[in-house]
């Protein structure tokens, strides 16, 4: 009788301790795969912003460079321009950045989870080629002269490419990564690239939107019979505000986001992080609700 009291004690103290280790090995994985979900359906809705923008983008170039059979060159700079199926450089510098979120977002999430190191890897090899991606396109804008044929929302979000470049260097750092921590670590000093480039993105999209307007007014203003703008060119000049006013909000719930997600992983599951995790996620669900509605005409 004693022997089976003692044994039951055991398996009790046993179940209780793998209880335990269940909850410390999962911590906030929940909360996370929460936030990464609203992350992801914030990320798609800005997708579509962009896919918009690459039209206005493209508007605005052809407007400012228009065709001549006799006179027009070709320019290295004009194939983004000229083929749909690529984003012109300022609708590519803001892609670039959502999906270097997304990346980033994705390999903390491993680290949260428990994931093997191989997809993590694979996750900040992504970063590193997005940031290599941006440094070629930052130089190239750079080394463009005024009749390149490069239109200034290119120069007006060089700050983005600028930020981005900084994750390049991860390719070659992680062959060097030994430990879990050591990914981590590495992943989170890179943090401040992404922010930035979050905040350039938002920063610039005033000066973006005053180009796009102007490129809109432009036309009219080169019809000598025009007095004013057509309730059409009004109605897109007001589309395109509220556009950009979406993708500002949902850069600004990404910037908070990320901040709270970093620190969750940097502290957990100390400091209460995770719980962060799940308002951060709401903000983002509320963020990409209302883009959703406007792209819908709903606004």
């Amino acid at each position: 009788m004693r022997s089976n009291v003692y044994s039951l004690r055991v398996l009790l103290l046993g179940c209780a301790l793998l209880l335990q280790l269940g909850c410390s090995t999962y911590s906030g994985v929940a909360e996370f795969s929460s936030y990464r979900d609203a992350w992801s359906r914030s990320a798609d809705i800005g997708e579509d912003i962009l896919d918009r923008l690459a039209v206005a983008e493209r508007g605005i170039h052809s407007r400012a460079f228009p065709f001549n059979a006799r006179r027009s060159g070709f320019a290295v700079v004009d194939a983004a321009y000229l083929v749909p199926a690529t984003d012109p450089p300022a609708t590519a510098a803001y892609r670039r950045l959502l999906r270097s979120v997304r990346n980033y977002n994705e390999a903390l999430y491993g680290l949260a989870s428990g994931q093997e190191a191989a997809a993590i890897v694979g996750r900040i090899n992504r970063l590193a080629a997005l940031g290599a991606m941006a440094a070629a396109e930052a130089t190239l804008i750079a080394g463009a002269g005024p009749t390149s044929g490069l239109a200034a929302t290119a120069v007006a979000t060089q700050g983005v490419n600028e930020a981005l470049k900084g994750l390049a260097p991860l390719a070659t750092q992680i062959v060097a990564f030994e430990t879990r921590r050591q990914f981590r670590q590495r992943l989170l000093d890179h943090e401040p690239y992404i922010s930035r480039a979050i905040a350039e993105a938002r920063d610039s999209t005033p000066r973006v939107f005053e180009l796009l307007r102007g490129n809109i007014a432009g036309a009219a203003n080169a019809d000598p019979n025009r007095t004013r703008l057509t309730v059409a060119e009004e109605d897109e000049i007001r589309r395109l505000r509220i556009l950009l006013a979406n993708w500002v909000v949902l850069l600004d719930a990404s910037l908070g986001a990320l901040s709270v997600a970093t620190v969750a992983v940097r502290d957990a599951p100390g400091a209460g992080g995770y719980d962060g995790l799940l308002l951060a996620g709401e903000q983002l669900a509320a963020a990409a609700q209302a883009a959703r509605l406007a792209l819908a005409g709903g606004d």
